[in-house]
């Protein structure tokens, strides 16, 4: 799922629109000519007019042409820039809360209408302030984009990554139920693993590697079907990952009856998910 709104890019749609406006001011100088020759009782026709004033009219497209085009790029790619940076996160490159909660909308009205599951994946990066203090604040930007490209290389095109806070990030799966978010959730934990080992194979005893505990809960595990339901279901399952020692993946089981009291879905086979290559 892209991270930039879905529509015909402003930087072709007001060139197209320019074009337009200049054969429109063209067609109607013609018109104006027309209605003049016909005032005047003389035989007019727009070839015999385009013949007689080849220049001016070709002078008045090409020009008009130009600056409309031209302005028209200009303006639709500084406002397709805005518009981008308006739902992207600058420093990883992911869509921002703005952009989840709007694709949630969308995404939430289709789930009801086909009937199609629904998951939120809450993931935070492992123990950020020590890497913060260890090896200062550059080195926590860079274990930031790390866990970003971990989420790229774990995630279908269909998923949408955002980093919603300063350690946090989320995965909105379409059509994907809290087993299948969960085997997701794990693939990620692998690869960000794998990431931070390949980026600090002599890491010094003490100072951390990048690692992410992740909370997952779909539309059955949440109260109610808003994006704060879901929201709270997958915040719940993260606390229980990182309680447990954190680099795993919790799933927020569906509500229990009142009485049976709750249950957390714990999986924690980093060894074996680590020998496994991400697809």
């Amino acid at each position: 799922m892209s991270n930039a709104p879905n529509a015909w890019p402003r930087r072709w749609l007001y060139p197209t629109i320019g074009v337009l406006m200049s054969l429109a001011l063209v067609a109607g100088l013609l018109t104006l000519q027309g209605w003049a020759g016909r005032r005047g009782h003389h035989p007019w026709h727009p070839a015999d007019e385009l013949r007689r004033q080849p220049l001016v009219y070709g002078y008045l497209l090409v020009a008009t042409l130009l600056g409309t085009t031209l302005t028209g790029w200009l303006t639709g790619r500084k406002e397709d820039l805005l518009a981008t940076l308006s739902v992207t996160d600058p420093l990883t490159g992911l869509a921002n809360r703005r952009r989840m909660l709007s694709a949630f909308a969308d995404e939430r009205n289709r789930a009801d209408r086909y009937g199609t599951p629904l998951s939120l994946l809450l993931i935070d990066l492992d123990r950020l302030k020590q890497i913060n203090d260890q090896r200062g604040h550059a080195e926590g930007d860079r274990a930031l984009q790390l866990v970003a490209e971990g989420l790229r290389r774990s995630c279908r095109i269909t998923d949408l990554l955002a980093r919603t806070g300063g350690d946090e990030f989320a995965i909105l799966a379409v059509n994907t139920s809290a087993t299948e978010a969960l085997a997701l959730a794990h693939r990620v934990c692998a690869t960000v693993r794998r990431l931070g080992i390949d980026r600090y194979p002599d890491a010094r005893s003490g100072t951390p590697r990048p690692t992410v505990s992740i909370g997952v809960a779909d539309l059955d595990g949440a109260a109610d079907g808003t994006f704060e339901g879901l929201h709270t279901a997958a915040d719940t399952a993260l606390y229980a990952a990182k309680a447990a020692g954190r680099d795993q993946a919790v799933a927020a089981p569906a509500p229990q009856e009142p009485g049976t009291g709750p249950r957390l879905a714990v999986v924690d086979q980093r060894m074996s998910t680590f020998r496994r290559s991400p697809p």
